[in-house]
């Protein structure tokens, strides 16, 4: 995951940061296995959560190969979502709600 703020035209004329730039860090995955990254996310602290399913009772991931993990700071608006899958990170940022949800629930598995 790249923390350099991506930059995209905004309306008005001025420069508006992509909401993925404006996430905190995750840790890095290297050197370890699923449950290590899920752990070092829990430690740090930063607002990222690991979550294993939604209130309907789908499971989001497979763990320890997929993991999913949420950002929300709804004072902000501002939303993320993370996936693991077998090392790799690939991090999205939302400022629309609906999108962020539409994005989680695009890691549900099916059994």
């Amino acid at each position: 995951m790249s923390n350099t703020p991506a930059v995209q035209a905004a309306t008005d004329g001025e420069a508006a940061a992509d909401p993925t730039a404006l996430l905190p860090a995750l840790p890095d995955p290297s050197g370890g296995y699923g449950y290590d990254w899920m752990e070092l996310v829990e430690e740090a602290g930063s607002g990222w959560r690991v979550v294993a399913g939604i209130a309907d009772g789908r499971l989001l991931g497979d763990w320890p190969l997929y993991i999913v993990a949420v950002y929300r700071d709804k004072e902000r608006g501002l939303y993320g979502v993370a996936s693991y899958t077998e090392g790799d990170i690939e991090v999205s940022g939302f400022t629309d709600r609906p999108a962020y949800v539409k994005a989680l629930l695009s890691h549900v598995v099916n059994d």
